[in-house]
């Protein structure tokens, strides 16, 4: 069928008198210049046959593609390839394997179905780094379908790691959950060429120190990907310990005062952060003009040397005052 050079009918051509001989299952769109005898029950006549352009299609000729919906597609030999008699080659002309599909097809070509396929390549970003122990830490993982097909019901898998806790998981398409330290969001449908996002956003632990290395991975489970070494993505966050905030609040009494007489000075110290302040300790230069009366901490022990008061309050915990009383004349 359409097997001239520049293509359309005749398909076959016979002298008058002469005829050529089938051996069944042919396809033959035009039969009005040739005459058919032999094994005809099977052929296929009057229908287009669906064919590409003679192209190389792989093999050592030429081939005419056989395209979706051709009426030859599984209407060959229905006999085990190779098997004898009239069966179709094990192969067909470019050296496929046949049959792909129920029957082999009529003709050079097996028309093979090539599975959809879709390369997920996955980035991560990390926000702010470095992050303060206590602070919320963003993540937000980024899937890009580059095709060729559409990638069916995609998900990305995020692990937490050890010294955060979960805050929230938002999806730029489709939805998030979070079970157990492990954040899953289905992104839906990519089709080639679209991004789609999630983000993910975890509080620090007050305590972490050092490093928090986290990974996140995107997969569909339907739709093959022929590059696996993207779809993974990696990213560190350097952690800042968090720091007490110390406030220091120092109070004369009386105000004013008589020369000779006591002068009380009452130092505050609040740690106004949530976390705990160790070994902490005030310094107190004394005025010149004045001579140590006596000194106390609560909590802790005060000390004097060389006209210079130290309290020692120990640690103070997120929110604790400690208070330090001195009395010079």
């Amino acid at each position: 069928a359409d097997n001239t050079a520049a293509g359309g009918g005749p398909d076959c051509f016979t002298d008058t008198g002469k005829s050529l001989t089938s051996e069944d299952y042919n396809l033959i769109e035009s039969t009005s210049d040739c005459t058919i005898t032999g094994a005809t029950s099977n052929n296929i006549t009057g229908q287009d046959p669906k064919l590409g352009a003679l192209a190389d299609n792989g093999g050592p000729t030429k081939t005419h593609a056989l395209l979706t919906g051709s009426p030859a597609l599984d209407k060959g030999n229905p006999a085990t390839p190779a098997s004898g008699g009239h069966a179709c080659p094990s192969t067909d002309q470019r050296g496929m394997t046949r049959p792909s599909g129920s029957a082999c097809d009529m003709g050079a070509y097996e028309f093979t179905v090539v599975p959809p396929s879709a390369d997920l390549e996955v980035t991560k970003t990390d926000s702010p780094d470095p992050v303060t122990a206590g602070g919320n830490l963003t993540y937000v993982v980024t899937v890009t379908n580059k095709g060729p097909d559409m990638a069916l019901s995609v998900e990305v898998e995020d692990n937490l790691p050890s010294g955060t806790t979960f805050v929230s998981a938002n999806a730029s398409q489709g939805s998030c959950g979070e079970s157990s330290g492990t954040v899953m969001c289905n992104l839906q449908d990519l089709t080639g060429g679209a991004t789609a996002t999630a983000t993910i956003v975890v509080t620090v632990d007050s305590g972490a120190t050092g490093n928090l290395t986290n990974s996140a991975s995107a997969a569909s489970n339907i739709t093959a990907d022929p590059v696996s070494g993207n779809n993974s993505a990696s990213v560190t966050t350097v952690v800042n310990p968090l720091k007490a905030d110390l406030s220091v609040n120092k109070t004369g009494s009386p105000d004013p005062v008589t020369a000779g007489t006591d002068l009380t000075y009452t130092i505050t110290v609040t740690n106004k952060s949530s976390t705990t302040a160790t070994n902490v300790k005030i310094d107190d230069a004394l005025p010149t003009g004045t001579t140590l009366v006596s000194m106390s901490a609560s909590p802790g022990t005060c000390s004097e040397s060389s006209g210079v008061v130290t309290c020692s309050f120990g640690d103070l915990a997120g929110g604790a005052v400690a208070t330090a009383t001195i009395v010079v004349k």
